[in-house]
């Protein structure tokens, strides 16, 4: 047992999260992070943590990103999960799926991420693979995204 998720993922076979002794998922390191069953798997495994987001289906993100139609009938909100490794921003991207502007830009070791302004006010932390400033316009091309109901629940990954 750990509270490192490190430490789990460097030898566990399988790894059950709890949630004030609750099982939220049991799973290879794999499958918690590609599948989360809920949001708080989803924001408790990986470094850093999954962008989640809390939009109203109206939220212009919701038809920009293309999934109106993972929306379960009678919810007007879902749950919009992103890692920030899933996402890369640059100036000059082909088949990008957002544009925003960099609000800061963050160092961690080897890797570059970004915090970057989106349409509907919206802030996500994505992986940055060239030079950017504050302030500079990108673009963003997401690789995959987790789509979960108003009550957290995993409906669906969808891989661009």
């Amino acid at each position: 047992m750990t509270h490192d998720q490190a430490d789990a993922f460097a030898v566990g076979d399988g790894i059950m999260v709890l949630k004030r002794g609750t099982n939220q998922q049991v799973g290879s390191p794999e499958d918690l992070y590609n599948e989360p069953t809920n949001v708080f798997v989803a924001n408790f495994i990986g470094d850093p943590p999954m962008n989640i987001l809390k939009l109203k289906v109206s939220h212009p993100l919701v038809e920009t990103l293309n999934i109106r139609n993972y929306v379960p009938e009678g919810d007007d909100e879902i749950y919009v999960g992103i890692r920030p490794d899933e996402a890369v921003a640059g100036t000059d991207l082909k088949n990008a799926h957002l544009a925003g502007k960099v609000i800061i830009g963050e160092y961690v070791g080897s890797r570059k991420y970004a915090k970057v302004s989106v349409q509907g006010g919206t802030t996500l932390r994505v992986l940055v693979e060239e030079n950017v400033e504050d302030g500079d316009e990108v673009k963003i091309s997401i690789k995959k995204l987790h789509v979960f109901s108003s009550k957290g629940k995993r409906i669906k990954t969808v891989t661009f």
